[in-house]
């Protein structure tokens, strides 16, 4: 069974966008197994790193330059969990960067606190576990940033985006991954499109509620990622379709960009979401280690909610940071959304770059799959280190 573990919350578009909350969009499985603390060796359940490159064509160790990704509250165990994830799954351990010279030569771990003594909270520990996990495990070559907003206020998270932009500037260019997301609001575009600079690739999940668009996902300054379902029969992919809890659909704010103009299915004349899509159902989730316990947090989830180690491990916050190493991995290196999804829309009907999904059980809030784009996958998944490249 899956566990929602924080709640996507509406609220009334007349609140100022900088005055509303963000909400994480990732889930955690609970099996009958799982009734302690789950520390020390991996227990075996979720997938590994090696499943999903094979799962998507994707070679091992590859990145370079940098990946940020903006999380809110302290994760105080950020680096040791990071370390434990690493060592059982083969991939490099990250030192810690620097401080002289963060970006200099070398891969590495940078965290950038916003505030020295921001309060702990489980469930973005979570979050920020499963981001940092999966994009070291995709892209293991690539320096990892980490940029703690002080609370999910979309004013502390944006302060901390522009911190991220200012440290992705400092190495050269890279992409930034924002797992979490609100409510639409009119002034969203006015507020914060404008913190979406050039030179860095911006990716956002879709959420986690089919047929709901959110920001900053909605932004067409911004990737938006959405999710599949995968079918695994002794280690190879069997089938791939759509998650039922795939958010998309049709912005009631953004216009439509240039690249998405002359695109099949497209829903009327704005921003339509997704654009790209990979694993997201928890039910075909991954492993991930985060070790805070329940008593540090100023959430305090019931046990019922949350143990501290190893866990299963789904949602659009999974594929975020998966499709934001893909695209480091990949090392076209550019340094502008338009142009990356130019280049992935220019790619959807070519299937040796990108694979159609138009499998489908059961609708995302009314979306379905469909040949070619839809709301549930975008274009589809990635079919290899080409998925992004010039059509």
């Amino acid at each position: 069974e899956a566990v929602r573990l924080l709640q996507f919350q509406l609220a009334p578009a007349s609140v100022p966008a900088a005055n509303l909350n963000s909400y994480t969009n990732y889930l955690l499985v609970r099996t009958a197994e799982q009734i302690g603390p789950q520390l020390g060796t991996w227990p075996g359940r979720g997938l590994r790193p090696i499943d999903l490159l094979t799962v998507y064509g994707f070679p091992a160790g590859k990145g370079s330059g940098v990946i940020a990704i903006v999380d809110a509250f302290h994760y105080p165990n950020l680096k040791a969990d990071l370390d434990i994830f690493s060592q059982q799954f083969h991939v490099p351990i990250l030192p810690v960067c620097p401080r002289n010279n963060p970006y200099g030569g070398g891969t590495c771990l940078n965290v950038v606190p916003q505030q020295s003594n921001a309060r702990v909270n489980c469930g973005w520990n979570g979050e920020a576990a499963l981001d940092l996990q999966w994009a070291h495990a995709i892209a293991p070559a690539a320096t990892l940033i980490f940029i703690e907003a002080v609370s999910n206020s979309n004013s502390d998270l944006f302060s901390a985006v522009s911190a991220a932009v200012a440290e992705i500037k400092k190495a050269g260019n890279g992409q930034l991954s924002m797992s979490w997301g609100g409510q639409e609001t009119p002034s969203e575009a006015q507020d914060f499109d404008t913190k979406f600079e050039d030179g860095v690739i911006y990716l956002a999940s879709s959420g986690d509620v089919g047929g709901v668009v959110i920001f900053p996902a909605a932004s067409p300054r911004v990737i938006s990622v959405g999710g599949t379902s995968l079918l695994l029969q002794n280690g190879s992919l069997a089938a791939e379709y759509g998650w039922t809890g795939s958010g998309g659909g049709q912005s009631q704010y953004e216009p439509m960009p240039a690249y998405q103009r002359n695109v099949e299915n497209m829903i009327g004349d704005k921003r339509n979401i997704p654009d790209i899509a990979a694993d997201a159902d928890p039910k075909s989730g991954v492993a991930m280690y985060v070790s805070t316990t329940s008593d540090v947090c100023d959430d305090h989830p019931s046990s019922d909610d949350w143990q501290p180690g190893w866990q299963v491990a789904g949602g659009t916050s999974l594929a975020a940071p998966v499709l934001a190493a893909m695209i480091n991995g990949a090392g076209r290196h550019r340094t502008s959304v338009a142009d990356e999804l130019s280049a992935i829309y220019g790619n959807r009907k070519n299937p040796s770059r990108i694979r159609d999904i138009t499998l489908m059980y059961f609708s995302a809030g009314g979306n379905m799959t469909k040949p070619g784009y839809d709301n549930v996958t975008g274009v589809g998944v990635p079919a290899g280190i080409d998925f992004d490249a010039a059509p």
